[in-house]
């Protein structure tokens, strides 16, 4: 790796690093291992940047191409393998205060469909900068975070909402719509509003899952989102858990999320009935304080 560039933070990172070594090493251009894989220049980036895990089938024509030995080419599947479920401790995630905002920002700037679920608080897409402020402050149990900057990211991020060609769908438990940050009840209660806000768009889907409605088909025990990249037609998800981060790129888990996400789906509440669970649940803050 060539003098001052990072290091790579991940295992996707990592084995995109590697792959562009190797390629350089062969005197392969970007355009030149494109043509060879079929595929778009841009494909090859994402590859080397980390934001895509190429195939088996990719690595080994790559390899080839680069005139790689089978022990490079076998390490470099075992990478990929590695990838498909890549783990990143919250001590290492945390090193750097705008690695998640980053992180997160890169799957949803290729994403050209985004579906969350989030049991636990508003989504950060969603989310006012009062509400996102109060979150990050208590998310931030480092004290090492700058939480300005945090939040300026975070309501960045949401201008991709504006971008027709691309859809968001968002289910939201009622715990999490009651999830009160700390402060006054106002940032509870305008919080609600924007949420039904955001529902008018054309190209946001919000739906909402109640507490009294009987859960059939399935249980979402955590936040998740699944991305569908805008070019190359791969998806992969995103979960956060207690100590780390996981991204999920292996079809097969990634339908697991898919078909969790279609059974909440199934049970949530759209259109008037959400605005009318959003405006009680305003109404019962109000009555509270």
């Amino acid at each position: 790796m060539a003098t001052g560039e990072p290091e790579p933070r991940g295992q996707r990172e990592y084995l995109g690093a590697e792959l562009r070594k190797l390629r350089e090493l062969a005197g392969l251009s970007g355009r030149d291992v494109a043509a060879i894989l079929g595929v778009a220049q841009s494909s090859v980036s994402r590859v080397e940047r980390g934001v895509r895990v190429p195939t088996t089938e990719e690595i080994n024509t790559w390899a080839e191409a680069s005139n790689a030995s089978t022990e490079v080419r076998d390490r470099l599947v075992q990478l990929a393998e590695a990838a498909y479920t890549e783990v990143v401790t919250w001590r290492a995630a945390h090193r750097d205060s705008d690695h998640l905002q980053d992180r997160i920002g890169k799957l949803e700037e290729q994403a050209r469909r985004l579906r969350s679920f989030e049991p636990i608080l508003v989504p950060g897409l969603l989310q006012t900068p009062e509400y996102a402020r109060r979150v990050i402050q208590v998310a931030d149990i480092t004290g090492v975070q700058d939480h300005t900057a945090a939040v300026a990211r975070r309501i960045q991020r949401q201008e991709i909402l504006y971008d027709t060609s691309r859809q968001f769908e968002f289910l939201i438990t009622e715990g999490a719509l009651r999830a009160r940050p700390p402060g006054p009840v106002g940032i509870l209660v305008e919080q609600m509003g924007r949420i039904a806000s955001l529902a008018t768009l054309d190209n946001v889907t919000i739906g909402l899952l109640p507490f009294d409605r009987v859960i059939q088909t399935a249980i979402g025990w955590s936040e998740f989102a699944i991305y569908d990249d805008a070019e190359d037609g791969d998806r992969c998800a995103f979960a956060e858990v207690t100590h780390a981060e996981l991204t999920i790129s292996n079809p097969k888990d990634v339908e697991i999320y898919t078909t969790v996400m279609d059974r909440l789906a199934a049970n949530a509440l759209y259109g008037d009935e959400a605005r009318e669970l959003l405006d009680r649940v305003a109404r019962d803050v109000r009555h509270v304080s």
